[in-house]
């Protein structure tokens, strides 16, 4: 029905495009509102009640008033915008393939000099979208999770717009899909399982209606057929948030009863659990610590996405890793043939996947590399070419760190709930944030600017407000800006507190290395800052401060891994240490685990973040409020954005300390 629609469209619409048939008047008059009202809703302003706005769309439809009349006026007006309708599930703190795929989707279309504009909406996104072909804002649409009979496809198959998407479609769309091949992902997860010994696996995954977790479902079921396992030799336990540690929890301990919910539960405890996602694993990783099974010998566990938190789990987690940069670059790529080329009628793409092996399946490979993170550094946006009405950038330093996705994902709700388009833009490098003030800032390309763990020099300062473009800091203390931020020093002194209260005198340090001010560096200073209360908590204890006894370099696990080795082979090791970081707090771990070190009976270790891998770890840390950071930085520019006064240019958050297993009384 739909596979040569997308050129049909464009003709018809063309043709009544040149007749000059359909004005915005007109759409007024079949309305019976104002043409104010017709342009309120089209460009996203003014207050309009939601029916009148629907029934707007509906007319600028019914019309056919697109001033773009689909792709041939979209080529010819080239916004070199793209549209990612992005559901307000993915903005969820635990979704972090999703949100990486965010990243590479940016990433992406900046290597295409195009910008991905995000929109996430409230209610129908047929109506966002409708609103985005009718003003002109954006040259084609990036979608995810994707349904076979999906009606976002269907209203841009019809209007002839360029898309495509990560998931699949119905035979009777236009196949402009990538996606991966989760039952055969699933099945090799399961041969991996058998083949190290493990007879007794169970399947833990969410219980939905969407067709990937089916198919996962059946790959498992598929992967026991191939080896001979018999079905009700398998548990296949399906969850929701709400129950899932309690149920995996009953898995384990065997306290299901045969033929209670949708699988079969025989009484002997399974040694294998293939789930369908990372977080279901770390899920598995929590309650398999309560009950004293010890990952990779008493229970083999199998991740799915391969997310970057998933790469904190200790032991290391083997899991079905996405290709996410190269799914980006595919859908991106497919948009703008359409864009460039008019019809596409290539199928759609499947995309393989590989199994990243780890110690939850009983290896033991080398830690001591930075491929354990399982991820390769990534950078975003190289230019923000042109922005829409009510647009806002986000320019994030590190945006994969998982402190950092928190951030950007609560403050994009609160943007996409204040009717804010947004560009989010990655910073690794000095010259990279300098691309991105250069690039935006002369043309005031954005109505305002929210910068996530970013430091500026006071001449950067100065260029926001020669060029009248608002700026909110959030992470970063920044002279005579409104700033979302907390006190580092006292965050660290707090954490080395805890520990000379615990008895410790000998107490590590593993953090971040210096970095030089703005504009020569990136000029983070968190790091120093709690170094600074590390080395007061021990003179407020009594203690001397022993430079030996403190290691500082790059921002990742693997590297602070290394760090703590080095301490603890010391012939006079401490018997606490204190990571700048959750991040680096799990790379300690992992060095106490290789090396016999047992925590917390002979060392005590703990970060700051509270991310959420903390929790899962049983990690001892100092939680600053990450998620409420992000809201309130967007909610500060919004209020700025609509003229408003802050009472409070410079918000400090609390911080507190959180105490949990791996911290305990000083060794006698």
């Amino acid at each position: 029905m739909y596979r040569n629609g997308v050129s049909r469209s464009r003709s018809g619409q063309a043709s009544a495009a040149a007749a000059g048939q359909v004005t915005i008047q007109d759409v007024a008059r079949a309305v019976g509102v104002g043409r104010q009202t017709v342009s309120n809703v089209l460009n996203g302003s003014g207050r309009v009640g939601e029916a009148t706005k629907v029934r707007v769309l509906e007319a600028v439809t019914a019309l056919g008033y697109h001033p773009h009349h689909g792709a041939r006026s979209l080529r010819s007006r080239r916004t070199r915008q793209l549209a990612y309708v992005m559901p307000r599930i993915q903005l969820l703190p635990g979704n972090h393939i999703m949100q990486q795929f965010l990243q590479a989707l940016a990433e992406a279309g900046a290597r295409q000099s195009h910008n991905v504009v995000v929109v996430v909406p409230d209610g129908d996104p047929r109506d966002e979208m409708r609103r985005l072909i009718a003003s002109r804002s954006v040259d084609a649409f990036l979608l995810s999770n994707l349904q076979p009979h999906d009606p976002r496809v269907v209203l841009l198959a019809e209007a002839g717009i360029p898309f495509a998407g990560f998931g699949r479609i119905g035979p009777e769309l236009p196949q402009q899909w990538v996606d991966i091949d989760n039952h055969a992902a699933i099945l090799e997860a399961v041969e991996h399982v058998l083949a190290r010994g493990f007879g007794r696996p169970a399947f833990v995954g969410y219980r939905s209606a969407n067709h990937w977790d089916h198919e996962r479902v059946t790959g498992f079921q598929a992967g026991l057929a191939r080896h001979g396992v018999p079905g009700e030799g398998a548990d296949v336990l399906l969850v929701d948030e709400a129950s899932a540690r309690r149920e995996i929890r009953a898995l384990l301990t065997g306290a299901h009863r045969s033929g209670s919910g949708p699988g079969i539960y025989p009484r002997a405890r399974p040694d294998a659990i293939v789930t369908g996602n990372d977080r279901l694993a770390a899920l598995v990783y929590g309650v398999a610590g309560e009950l004293r099974l010890r990952i990779g010998r008493d229970l083999a566990v199998t991740g799915f996405d391969g997310t970057v938190a998933a790469g904190f789990l200790h032991p290391r987690l083997t899991s079905v890793t996405l290709p996410v940069e190269d799914i980006a670059r595919r859908v991106i790529a497919r948009a703008l043939r359409q864009v460039d080329h008019e019809a596409d009628e290539s199928p759609g793409e499947v995309v393989p996947t590989t199994l990243r092996l780890g110690e939850s399946t009983g290896d033991r490979p080398r830690l001591d590399s930075i491929d354990r993170l399982g991820y390769r550094p990534s950078h975003t946006a190289t230019a923000l070419v042109r922005g829409t009405p009510r647009t806002v950038a986000v320019v994030v330093a590190h945006m994969t760190r998982p402190s950092t996705v928190v951030r950007v994902a609560s403050a994009l709700g609160v943007l996409a709930e204040e009717g804010y388009d947004t560009i989010v833009c990655n910073v690794d490098t000095p010259a990279e944030r300098d691309r991105h003030l250069e690039t935006f800032l002369p043309a005031r390309r954005a109505d305002g600017v929210l910068a996530i763990s970013l430091p500026l020099s006071r001449e950067q300062l100065a260029q926001f407000g020669r060029a009248g473009v608002t700026l909110v800091s959030v992470d970063a203390v920044t002279p005579g800006a409104p700033q979302t931020v907390i006190d580092n020093r006292a965050g660290g002194r707090l954490a080395t507190g805890h520990l000379t209260g615990l008895g410790h005198r000998r107490i590590g340090f593993v953090g971040d290395m210096a970095f030089a001010k703005p504009p020569a560096g990136l000029g983070f200073t968190s790091s120093a800052d709690r170094l600074r209360g590390y080395r007061q908590a021990l003179a407020e204890a009594g203690l001397g401060f022993e430079s030996g006894l403190v290691r500082r370099g790059p921002h990742d696990a693997a590297t602070a891994a290394e760090h703590a080795a080095q301490l603890l082979k010391a012939d006079d090791p401490p018997t606490a240490i204190f990571a700048a970081s959750d991040t680096q707090a799990i790379g300690v771990l992992a060095a106490a685990e290789r090396l016999g070190v047992a925590v917390p009976d002979q060392l005590s270790v703990i970060g700051f973040d509270d991310i959420e891998s903390a929790a899962f770890l049983g990690l001892s840390t100092v939680r600053q409020q990450l998620a409420r950071s992000g809201t309130e930085g967007a909610r500060r520019l919004c209020a700025l954005l609509r003229g408003e006064r802050l009472r409070v240019r410079r918000e400090e958050l609390p911080l507190e300390l959180v105490a949990r297993a791996s911290t305990a009384q000083r060794p006698a």
